[in-house]
């Protein structure tokens, strides 16, 4: 599945000719497959978004764009059932530079371990960068 999603990447980079999925390409260059963090819970949001019947038929050009991003950003990251004081989902990454994980929720809000400050540089939490505990939710 993850190696099928680089893939579609490559190909919606080209298609759309965009640069938005760079970050995700670049993840790819740089964490080896097996390393995503990919849990069940991503899987079953992904699923049922790209099963639904409006997103089949109201999905356009304009919004596959955004769709893509979705699910790269939820099978690529370790995420949960956890939302910020906003609803909005967290998704895990690592500082670079701070050698740190922390969340951060697709509105942006960041929450670091230790109220860290982060570098800006960041790339996906791998399964090793992760504590054992969140081992029990990944795929």
């Amino acid at each position: 599945m993850i190696s099928e999603l680089r893939d579609c990447i490559h190909a919606a980079k080209d298609l759309l000719k965009t640069s938005s999925f760079d970050f995700y390409i670049t993840q790819f260059e740089i964490v080896d497959i097996t390393e995503f963090a990919t849990t069940k819970y991503a899987v079953q949001i992904v699923k049922s978004t790209l099963s639904r019947d409006d997103f089949r038929v109201e999905n356009s050009r304009r919004n596959l764009e955004s769709e893509i991003h979705f699910v790269c950003e939820n099978l690529l990251t370790y995420t949960v059932d956890d939302a910020c004081f906003m609803q909005s989902e967290f998704h895990w990454y690592y500082c670079i530079g701070g050698d740190f994980i922390y969340k951060e929720s697709e509105l942006g809000v960041v929450e670091t371990p230790n109220g860290e400050e982060t570098t800006g540089r960041r790339r996906v939490a791998k399964i090793s960068d992760l504590p054992k505990s969140f081992h029990i939710n990944l795929m």
